[in-house]
């Protein structure tokens, strides 16, 4: 999250207003009303970014092992191994997230969500047949490396035209970079930290105040919750395209009704999904997989935490559409206060305060902020119409 800096969230917003006019055939850019140089530079420039962040992550190998190294209860043979192979798939991982999020932002919404889902698929069967064979941690790599595998037989397959074109096309000026990327992309940065210090950073904290079993127990649920979050939020990132295309031709009210539409389908999609994950969390309680999670009051509590940041992030995709990134300042509050409150909470209530973070922050600062910001963007559209 901290290499990426936001840029394939940024990715889908430039390039639905890149590609508007753009003509496709055989999986290559033929021509169109726009100009598809810019919209092919946009794409070099991602991909030699994340080439070079995609580098930068296998830094993260030697700073794991001395973080882990840290506790003496965990035997580092045991992890060593694992943990290497995890970073090394997740680097590799990395240059092909432009790729997806480029075609995703011209439309291509079908094609990409399909390989994702056949990569998710595969990562998950390989996962459980490791775990079930007793290979233990060694399938957390499992998920990186299928998407790894599925993202670049997909390319080479289906869009190998499109990676030659890739390659030839200019570099994005100096300029045009400075103007239209970087104010959008390191906003962006600024709300993915944020949003790590919102959501994952309680794991590390409960880990040096509480120890692993602590820790364990709210990076499974917090990673369960967060999925369902994700999954609902796929509706509306699929929606962005046409929400940029509403903003680019000043179609407020097609931009009302679909952002409705976006909203409230996405809310019960979360809703329905948090019933599902409480019920399943109530059934498996007192098994050897509910004792793996956090105690059935605190899992409820964070169900409700993370439904107010969900909505939320909702309202932030609908305010990016219009290219505008204003919620930096509302991003760093929240974020501050989370790490600052929960270094004491967990100290003193372990992950019970964690979770009482989390919810207060969410819904008394993070989400009222958001709502006055994006009141703020609907003034500014007015008195600029």
């Amino acid at each position: 999250m901290f290499l990426d800096m936001g840029l394939s969230s940024v990715l889908v917003q430039l390039c639905a207003a890149r590609s508007d006019g753009v003509l496709w055939r055989n999986g290559c850019v033929v021509g169109g009303a726009s100009n598809p140089a810019s919209f092919l530079a946009l794409i070099k420039y991602g991909v030699g970014w994340y080439v070079v962040v995609g580098m930068l992550f296998l830094l993260s190998f030697p700073a794991g092992f001395f973080f882990l190294r840290s506790d003496p209860s965990l035997d580092y043979s045991f992890w060593l191994a694992p943990w290497g192979l995890l970073v090394l798939a997740t680097g590799m991982q990395m240059p092909l997230q432009p790729l997806l999020s480029s075609l995703e932002g011209a439309g291509h919404i079908a094609e990409v969500y399909g390989i994702r889902l056949v990569g998710v698929v595969t990562g998950s069967l390989l996962a459980w047949s490791i775990l079930l064979s007793g290979g233990s941690i060694w399938a957390a790599s499992m998920m990186p490396l299928s998407a790894v595998f599925c993202v670049s037989v997909w390319l080479l397959v289906k869009r190998r035209g499109l990676l030659l074109q890739v390659y030839k096309a200019p570099a994005l000026q100096n300029g045009e970079w400075r103007q239209t990327v970087w104010p959008l992309q390191w906003r962006g940065a600024a709300g993915w930290l944020s949003g790590y210090a919102q959501v994952f950073v309680h794991v590390p904290i409960l880990y040096k105040m509480q120890g692993a079993v602590a820790a364990g127990k709210m990076g499974v649920t917090m990673t369960v919750i967060n999925t369902l979050s994700v999954v609902s939020l796929a509706y509306p990132v699929s929606k962005v395209p046409g929400l940029v295309a509403c903003v680019a031709r000043s179609d407020w009210q097609g931009l009302k009704r679909l952002f409705t539409q976006v909203w409230q389908v996405s809310f019960a999609m979360y809703g329905l999904g948090a019933l599902c994950v409480f019920g399943l969390a109530l059934i498996l309680n007192q098994s050897l997989i509910g004792s793996r999670l956090l105690p059935l009051p605190q899992v409820a509590l964070l169900l409700v935490a993370v439904g107010f940041y969900h909505l939320a992030t909702v309202l932030g995709i609908y305010i990016r559409s219009h290219l505008v990134d204003p919620l930096v300042r509302t991003s760093l509050i929240a974020a501050g206060l989370t790490m600052s409150l929960s270094v004491m909470a967990a100290s003193f209530w372990g992950s019970m305060g964690n979770v009482l973070v989390i919810l207060l922050v969410n819904a008394l600062v993070y989400l009222p902020l958001t709502l006055l910001v994006l009141r703020r963007v609907h003034h500014d559209r007015c008195k600029d119409a």
